[in-house]
């Protein structure tokens, strides 16, 4: 739902509700081709999450971030 930060609030929400008070969201909306994390398309989620005392962490994907696994990195040198 990262898409529409409507729906991503009401899901905080409805999440919420159910005990949940954790969101993992990727790193860098902007390099997926959604708005900067600074855009104000994104206050329906922030507010969500003051709210309802929900934490928020990044997840980063390794790809978009430039982190390599050592196994990985062998094959490069």
């Amino acid at each position: 739902m990262i898409w529409d930060a409507e729906a991503v609030r009401t899901e905080v929400r409805r999440n919420a509700k159910r005990g949940v008070h954790a969101l993992t969201f990727t790193e860098n909306p902007a390099a997926m081709g959604y708005p900067s994390f600074h855009d104000d398309y994104w206050t329906p989620l922030w507010e969500a999450l003051v709210d309802t005392d929900t934490v928020t962490d990044t997840c980063t994907s390794g790809r978009r971030a430039g982190w390599r696994s050592p196994r990985r990195m062998r094959r490069w040198t």
